[in-house]
């Protein structure tokens, strides 16, 4: 009997006892019995959390005092589970007078109603079938109902905080700022990612923002760039993200009619999604393709693999190559929150043989864009992690320093999709943006 030794994803090494072999014009089919081959892990779903139809502000700040916020009816279905286990679709189910429209973004369903004439003459309930590769659900929402008049004016006040909070974020900024989290955590005990955005306009070239963030400890400090502007990232996990951030302005020196400093702000919520293993430390992390068909490319110590993470709750491993022992084991890794693994531009090279004498050997690298800033390095060592702008290479000027390693270490984005290295686990996390807020 001929045995076969194949390539299975996960990579298992089975054998199959070929038992027959026949020919189509597309080309030789084999067929016969798998043997060493393990049980494939199918993942749970959590209880599917259903929101009935009610009334409720939808929308959110747009920046500069726009908004979009209105008063609508939706009703919302959420699946939650461990990867593979996930849904596949979700539709309506008999509705006569096309009164509902489904949308799903990643895990949520929202239904919205029109309220036609000839529907709420005769209404009917809703009726959802969802379909998930463990198996399928009618879910079925009792009708909508028209607003309240007491409804109606709870809301449009609430409409009106919702708004006066955009413009309250146009404010000049003072030496003093909390900002809030606004986005809730996630349903249930999902892990989670804080991502802040943070920009102040107008500032001085001697004027410094130290950020304080879960008992007043300091995370990092920043110098505005050229233009005078201080742009500022940070990332929390969930078990140590904080309600609110301070932000403290010590000025330079004051100049007469200087302009007035403003402060814009975007809060991005991601939610866990799905955990590869990997062996670390990474050579290289990068999304590829459009947003209907993306892949993630990761380089480890060991493999090149690329996977399919269109469905990022289960991702599929397309494939993977061996790396040789001394591929690339002494170029240097940068990391740009875009991507890992970047090849150095010249200008990092001669910044980074300049800091070298003053900072000691670099344990992690990095050149992310930084608004207001052409070019910039990261250098992290046992002793400190800075950023520099490194516009004049000959010259590096230290921007901004962190107390621990920034958020660009080990970190990937794509649309809405990052991923994270996390080396205590040797896994790289998957997070998709669930929430968006600008304030």
């Amino acid at each position: 009997m001929l045995a076969l030794i194949m390539s299975l994803s996960p990579p298992f090494n089975s054998r199959l006892d070929l038992e027959t072999v026949s020919g189509v014009p597309s080309g030789l089919v084999l067929a016969g019995t798998i043997s060493n081959l393990r049980d494939f892990f199918m993942g749970s779903l959590e209880p599917i959390n259903v929101k009935p139809f009610s009334w409720q502000i939808v929308g959110g700040c747009r920046g500069n005092g726009k908004n979009n916020f209105a008063i609508a009816n939706q009703a919302k279905i959420s699946v939650f589970g461990t990867p593979p286990a996930g849904m596949c679709k979700a539709y309506i189910l008999s509705d006569p007078e096309g009164e509902f429209t489904l949308t799903v973004s990643d895990n949520e369903i929202t239904i919205t109603p029109h309220f036609k004439q000839s529907y709420t003459a005769n209404p009917y309930p809703c009726r959802v079938r969802l379909i998930t590769n463990r198996g399928v659900r009618t879910i079925t929402l009792p009708p909508p109902v028209a607003i309240t008049d007491m409804e109606s004016q709870e809301l449009k006040t609430a409409r009106l905080r919702a708004i006066a909070s955009c413009y309250y974020w146009e404010k000049i900024f003072t030496p003093v700022e909390k900002v809030r989290w606004i986005p809730d955590p996630p349903f249930g005990e999902r892990q989670f990612t804080q991502f802040w955005q943070i920009v102040v306009r107008g500032m001085q070239p001697e004027d410094t923002i130290r950020v304080e963030g879960l008992e007043g400890a300091t995370v990092m400090t920043a110098k505005p760039s050229r233009a005078g502007v201080t742009h500022m990232a940070l990332m929390f996990p969930g078990d140590r993200a904080p309600s609110e951030l301070s932000l403290e302005l010590s000025r330079g020196r004051r100049e007469e009619n200087e302009d007035a400093r403003e402060i814009s702000v975007q809060q991005v919520l991601f939610e866990h999604r799905a955990t590869l293993p990997v062996l670390g430390p990474l050579r290289a992390m990068r999304f590829e393709g459009s947003a209907d068909n993306q892949h993630l490319v990761i380089v480890d110590m060991d493999q090149e693999m690329m996977w399919d993470v269109t469905v990022p709750i289960s991702p599929a491993l397309l494939g993977s190559k061996a790396r040789t022992k001394n591929d690339d084991q002494d170029s240097i890794v940068v990391q740009s929150g875009k991507h890992v693994g970047a090849a150095p531009a010249p200008n990092l090279l001669r910044a980074l043989e300049q800091l070298q004498p003053r900072l000691g050997l670099p344990e992690a690298v990095g050149n992310p864009r930084v608004g207001g800033i052409r070019e910039t390095l990261y250098v992290r060592t046992k002793q400190s992690a800075t950023l520099f702008d490194i516009s004049n290479p000959e010259e590096p000027a230290e921007i901004q320093s962190y107390e621990t390693e920034a958020w660009y270490e080990g970190v990937a984005l794509g649309g809405k999709l990052m991923s994270k290295y996390n080396p205590d686990l040797n896994v790289v996390e998957i997070y998709y943006a669930t929430v968006t807020k600008n304030l």
